[in-house]
């Protein structure tokens, strides 16, 4: 009770000969209801604690606290600073607390910095090599051991040649480049990551040379290493963009420390919002309204910067959709009835209407605003599929696949069209890299679950499992808000162009379906095929002279946006067929459940889920043509070891080594793939572009799927031995054909 009292008083008198004039910074002084506050605030933490001495403690703390803060600024924060430096969310905090505080915090530096965080005047503070991320402890002790040893580094060389490259390896390096610690060296950080690779090969050498006895006794080959340096560096080396530095700087830092991404646009936002929020919290910082503290229920206009949107799941529901229906064609087939030719066009009319009518889908989304056209697309997708689940026959059934397609074609490019639009430069990469990670393992992870569920219950359950992914999908895009985008009256829909499109491919994929059923010699395979050539040839007539036609042909000007789309055509019709027949063989030939073929393929969901992402990236960074080469091709190896595929399967033997390749090979293809073919598209042109690639890489199901079940029926209507090995070598066929395209006509685009 005494030190309660006794602090009691030591307060008050700090509050009546100092409250109102404790300097922050030396020259400002604390408004006077800000100083009044405080001292409230510690007299009421006073009587808080487990007793009175506990009480008298912690407000003597809290004073303190105050009082280092206030006179001993950057040495506080530095302190605290070290004591959180393994939390980034806590740094990133308190770095933002330094800048309210005016104290400057440097970037790390390799030849300043320490381990913790560091005052480096009074008024700034160094960062802490120990606090970025991906280096670790024991590399950071070691290059501040031998700086400490025998002085500061003179370069990204000298630094590689004295430390042991086994524990402050590459991708330590690679880490205190992007954190911007190597800055000192005065060399960009384009250059210092360009010079990477040689300066470890020659640190290597030096360290051999060093362990054989080979001593350099003049200093010659120091000179001469120095000499080297400097000419390497003479050569200008671009530096990043701003976008790619601050990327580095948040993968490393966890936070953006010499700018923003929104400074870019910070011009523009000037003319119509009214305040920072920073501002609007200073500005009242204790009143309350009722209605927020600060803007006293005026109202205000901030702006903020979006770095992540996640559109993935609504992907995941069109080709779920797509692809769990290849587990249950043998169930529909014994329910419905129909041969090989039923199973086909239960497929083929869902990719018919998808691949014809998705340009009008990126069309729409351009028109009225991609998140509404979007939305609908969800919202049909799920209503059609409950009509699929209760379909009473074959005919029924192929009618409403077909409009499931049109619901999917208005979602699909939608999603795609607002990640193109969000992200920029490697970070494009990456968000489509895990884009098209979802759409393969989508692809592939349909079949489990329908298997599972088609072993369980009935084919039917399988259209359901759309209804919730749905739900979810409207119930997130409510919450992100975006649903009241303004039309754009300058664009309209090409009616005429859908029309013409969807019947010449509807007539081509009809006349192969049927033909192994009457003939290449009857009167209807030979009309479907005349009709339908026609219809494409007024389709591409009419798309010259519309003045806004749904494929703008003006694209294909464009070389690597048409070599990219030729080379989708033959990649993913070769993986269409591949899931396609492969599961129809694992089930009508070797035994094996509906969920047995699904999870068949789940090697290849859990082989894209880790790489397609780091492949975005990797693209982005060193150009697209080799993965765009090597990726199928690969892919194509594997596929050649099942034209051999017994029926007596032993999956681990005969399934799973060569699938393991393919998914190799398809994970470095499909994110470079994607994001090449967007790359020349301008930003207006966004939705069309993705229409664009997406038509495409339907339409390549749809024709592989149907030209294929020719050679898998063998001339009859049911799928054969023989018929699906042929089927497997052309498949592979086509995986190394678009590798080959790939090799030849891309072009990887200049580095910025």
């Amino acid at each position: 009770e005494n030190a309660t009292n006794a602090m009691a008083a030591e307060i008050a008198h700090h509050r009546a000969a100092h409250g109102f004039h404790v300097s922050l910074d030396g020259v400002a002084h604390v408004a006077q209801p800000r100083a009044a506050y405080i001292f409230d605030l510690m007299e009421k933490f006073a009587g808080y604690g487990f007793n009175k001495s506990h009480s008298a403690a912690y407000a003597l703390l809290a004073y303190q606290t105050a009082y280092l803060k206030a006179h001993y600024t950057a040495a506080f924060m530095a302190a605290v600073l070290t004591a959180d430096m393994d939390r980034t969310e806590k740094v990133v905090f308190l770095i933002q607390e330094c800048k309210d505080l005016e104290i400057r915090v440097q970037p790390p530096d390799l030849n300043s910095s320490v381990y913790e965080f560091a005052v480096g005047d009074d008024r700034s503070i160094r960062y802490g090599l120990g606090a970025v991320k991906g280096v670790g402890e024991a590399a950071v002790r070691a290059i501040i051991e031998e700086r400490v040893a025998r002085g500061p580094y003179s370069s990204l060389e000298d630094l590689c040649r004295r430390l042991d490259l086994q524990k402050v390896n590459r991708r330590v390096l690679e880490a205190l480049i992007k954190s911007g610690s190597f800055d000192c060296f005065g060399v960009n950080r384009a250059g210092l990551m360009l010079h990477l690779a040689t300066a470890m090969q020659r640190g290597d050498q030096n360290a051999r040379a060093h362990e054989a006895g080979q001593v350099d006794f003049f200093g010659l080959a120091a000179e001469e290493r120095a000499h080297e340096t400097r000419a390497r560096h003479a050569v200008a080396v671009p530096d990043w963009s701003e976008a790619l530095r601050l990327a580095g700087e948040r993968d490393t830092l966890g936070l953006y420390l010499t700018g923003h991404p929104i400074d870019r646009v910070e011009q523009h936002l000037i003319r119509f919002v009214s305040h920072r929020i920073g501002d609007l919290v200073s500005e009242r910082p204790f009143a309350h309204s009722g209605r927020g503290f600060g803007a006293g229920g005026r109202s205000v206009t901030v702006a903020g910067l979006i770095e992540i949107l996640d559109f993935n799941r609504s992907k995941t529901l069109a080709f779920i959709d797509g692809s769990v229906v290849n587990v249950a064609l043998p169930s529909i087939q014994a329910d419905l009835g129909g041969g090989l030719a039923t199973q086909q066009w239960v497929v083929d009319a869902y990719l018919l209407t998808l691949g014809s009518l998705i340009l009008v889908g990126g069309s729409l989304g351009d028109i009225f605003g991609e998140s509404k056209v979007f939305a609908i697309g969800v919202a049909s997708f799920a209503a059609v599929s409950v009509l699929c689940a209760i379909a009473p026959d074959a005919p029924a059934l192929i009618v409403f696949r077909g409009l499931q397609g049109m619901a999917g074609a208005l979602l699909v490019p939608a999603s795609l069209a607002m990640i193109t639009a969000t992200f920029t430069g490697s970070a494009r990469g990456n968000a489509i890299g895990q884009w098209t990670a979802w759409t393969g393992i989508s692809f592939i992870l349909g079949p489990t679950l329908g298997g599972w569920l088609v072993d369980v219950s009935t084919w039917r359950v399988i259209f359901l499992i759309n209804i919730p992914v749905a739900l979810v999908t409207l119930l997130i895009l409510a919450r992100l808000g975006g649903m009241h985008q303004a039309r754009r009256e300058d664009l309209r829909v090409d009616v005429p162009g859908a029309i013409l499109c969807t019947a010449g491919l509807g007539l081509l994929v009809a006349g192969f379906i049927e033909q192994p059923q009457l003939g290449w010699g009857d009167p209807l395979i030979l009309g479907a095929f005349i009709g339908g050539a026609a219809c494409l040839g007024a389709f591409v007539a009419y798309e010259l002279r519309t003045p806004m036609p749904m494929l703008p042909l003006r694209l294909f000007r464009l070389r690597n946006f048409s070599v990219t789309n030729v080379e989708t055509l033959s990649v993913y019709g070769g993986l269409s067929a591949l899931t396609t027949f492969l599961t129809l063989y694992l089930i009508e030939f070797a035994g094996f459940s509906a969920l047995q073929a699904g999870i068949s393929l789940l090697p290849v969901t859990i082989v894209m889920f880790f790489l397609s992402p780091r492949t975005g990236r990797l693209s982005m960074q060193h150009g697209p043509r080799l993965f765009m080469a090597l990726g199928p091709v690969l892919a194509g190896l594997g596929v050649l070891a099942y034209t051999r595929l017994p029926q007596d399967v032993n999956y681990w033997v005969d399934v799973l080594p060569a699938l393991l390749v393919f998914s190799l090979g398809l994970s470095l293809t499909v994110a470079p793939l994607t994001t090449t073919v967007l790359a020349d598209a301008r930003a207006g042109d966004a939705g069309v572009a993705s229409g664009v690639n997406n038509a495409v890489a339907r339409i390549a199901g749809l024709l592989a799927i149907a030209i294929l079940g020719i050679l898998a029926a063998g001339g009859g209507d049911h799928l054969t031995e023989h018929g699906f090995h042929l089927t497997m070598a052309a498949v592979s066929g086509l995986l190394v054909c678009g590798g080959l395209i790939g090799a030849i006509g891309i072009r990887n685009p200049r580095r910025a």
